[in-house]
């Protein structure tokens, strides 16, 4: 292995076909520490970055603080605090404290706090805080808050708080707050606020603030709709 940093508080280890460089950094076989107290622990990992961690095989931490006690492999995690404290496999974190505490496999988090204490598998979250606290498989969520805090599976939200805080499987807001708060399952929000507040399944609500808040007969069609099967 390589070794480099001599005349420092720590002595960088390096073990077969490794390369450590930095105070107290440390790279396990073919895995490659970069900086003050780097840690690539897992083989063919690879850490660049004060106190960054790669503790899996085949992990990726770029950044400072990046990965720091990750449990699993084939993880990445590129910027400051991005990736931290995961339990799972092959998951992405791209910005500022993106994907931390996550726990699952295969999930994308993209953007500052996104996808931080996110719960299931083969989840993407791009924006600030989207996805975040979010639990559940295959969902999607794209904009600042998407889908934060949201529970359920296979579902979809677009747009700035889209589908923020809905409860349930196969919901779609597309759309600034469409989806949002919504408690139901195979619910379809398209529009600024449409379907906000939605109590049921299989409702459709299209245009700006269709069934949301209480009924009404005016410019919104089917204000605080509740139960199966409406269309707004």
């Amino acid at each position: 292995g390589v070794v480099i940093g001599g005349g420092c508080d720590n002595i960088a280890v390096a073990m077969e076909d490794a390369v450590a460089i930095g105070n107290g950094a440390g790279a396990t076989q073919k895995a490659v520490a970069l900086g003050n107290m780097a840690l690539a622990n897992g083989f063919a990992s690879v850490a660049i970055g004060d106190e960054a961690q790669a503790m899996g095989v085949t992990a990726i931490s770029i950044g400072y603080k990046a990965g720091l006690s990750q449990q699993g492999d084939s993880n990445v995690a590129i910027g400051q605090n991005t990736g931290q404290y995961v339990n799972g496999n092959e998951n992405t974190a791209l910005g500022q404290y993106a994907g931390g505490s996550v726990i699952g496999n295969k999930n994308t988090a993209v953007g500052v706090n996104a996808g931080g204490l996110a719960q299931g598998d083969r989840n993407a979250y791009m924006g600030y805080l989207s996805g975040s606290g979010n639990r559940g498989n295959d969902n999607l969520n794209l904009g600042t808050q998407a889908g934060q805090g949201a529970w359920g599976n296979v579902s979809v939200a677009l747009g700035l708080t889209a589908g923020y805080g809905a409860q349930g499987d196969a919901n779609v807001g597309i759309g600034q707050k469409a989806g949002s708060s919504i408690n139901g399952s195979r619910n379809t929000s398209m529009g600024n606020g449409a379907g906000f507040g939605i109590t049921g399944s299989d409702n459709i609500a299209l245009g700006s603030n269709t069934n949301q808040g209480l009924p009404t007969f005016l410019n919104n069609t089917g204000f605080t709709a509740r139960g199966d099967n409406n269309i707004g």
